[in-house]
């Protein structure tokens, strides 16, 4: 996500709320408006404006009433995971095998 000049890693993301870190300060103030992009792995970006509801350790979660993130952005990131990660996730075992791990 970019606000302003500044990127932030994006943690979860929904229609209309998402959450993201924020490493530098100043951090947006719990109950601030919050407009920037959201820029996805497949360059797909869009708007984003929305009230910070929560800021805790280092996290951010905005709230979007008045907008939504395309649902077809969504769904092709989400195509993208799922294809990137499948594999990685078949590859863990679980539970370990090793007693402690």
């Amino acid at each position: 996500m970019r606000l302003g000049r500044q990127r932030h890693e994006v943690l979860d993301c929904s229609v209309r709320g998402l959450r993201f870190t924020v490493s530098q300060q100043p951090a947006p103030v719990l109950g601030t408006i919050v407009e920037g992009q959201l820029l996805f792995r497949r360059n797909a970006q869009t708007a984003v404006r929305g009230l910070v509801i929560r800021v805790q350790n280092g996290e951010i979660a905005l709230h979007m009433p008045d907008s939504e993130i395309p649902s077809a952005i969504l769904r092709s990131e989400e195509r993208h995971l799922l294809s990137h990660y499948r594999t990685w996730a078949k590859l863990r075992l679980w539970p370990p095998l090793e007693p402690g791990l």
